[in-house]
């Protein structure tokens, strides 16, 4: 009765994993799709050469204005966009979606090498340091904006919020019988989890190594039940771990 009840449950709990990735994948495709078109806009082209030819302040601060316009249409056309940026590395500026701030000055070139070494090294969508607010990841999509000769103007960023990726998947999903659950990226670092404060950190349980791995991993030990389920679009994976006596509560109840 015991194994029975356990492969039920593993096969009910694979199956709304399986559901909560495809659904996951879906809102970082749309937000892809969101920040690619955002990277051919000509009227964000023009707006970025506006601003660095304006020779007085008042000019800028219009161009900026329409600039966070601009990406504010982009946010709207997604739910599941948190914010979009835009960093002009030349100005050494990043122009936000968001009432505030709609944009700040005077981002280090420390931070802005190190976008330009992740959009070579990393896969878009990616883990990244929040341009505007010190110590918080991201979860983004980047594009480069270029004008018609190939030179770099800028990068748009479609960015996903921690706590949106919580609640939108985790929250609903965190029951009793949870010990643990995790979004990971392909690195093994944290997207979201159970536990806050965990974004771009690397889950180092060791006792679970065994059971992260592959499309799809299942299965069982004396005290946990581990799910692990990966998307395909943004190769992310969900990793939970159940406890087995919870799920066996009723059981033990009936043979006492």
């Amino acid at each position: 009765s015991a194994r029975t009840i356990e492969e039920n449950y593993i096969s009910s709990l694979q199956q709304r994993a399986q559901q909560m990735m495809d659904e996951l994948d879906e809102a970082v495709e749309r937000a892809y799709h969101v920040n690619l078109y955002a990277s051919c806009d000509d009227r964000i082209k023009k707006s970025i050469w506006s601003y660095l030819e304006a020779n007085q302040t008042d000019q800028q601060e219009e161009e900026l204005e329409k600039l966070a316009q601009l990406l504010y249409e982009y946010k709207a056309q997604s739910h599941a966009v948190s914010s979009v940026y835009l960093l002009i590395p030349e100005a050494q500026l990043v122009v936000t979606s968001e009432e505030y701030p709609v944009y700040r000055k005077e981002i280090s070139e420390n931070k802005i090498e190190e976008v330009e070494k992740k959009m070579n090294e990393d896969a878009s969508p990616m883990l990244i340091e929040d341009l505007i607010y010190e110590n918080e990841m991201l979860f983004s999509c980047i594009e480069t904006v270029k004008d018609e000769e190939g030179s770099v103007l800028g990068y748009v960023f479609s960015n996903i919020r921690e706590s949106k990726l919580y609640y939108d998947y985790i929250a609903g999903w965190d029951e009793n019988e949870i010990k643990d659950s995790v979004i990971l990226d392909s690195q093994r670092r944290m997207i979201a989890g159970s536990q806050i404060n965990r974004m771009g950190k690397l889950y180092q349980e060791k006792q679970y190594e065994k059971w992260i791995g592959g499309k799809k991993t299942e299965g069982s030990d004396r005290e946990n039940i581990y799910i692990y389920c990966e998307s395909t679009f943004a190769q992310i994976g969900l990793f939970t771990v159940v406890d087995k006596a919870t799920v066996l509560s009723d059981l033990l109840w009936i043979r006492w």
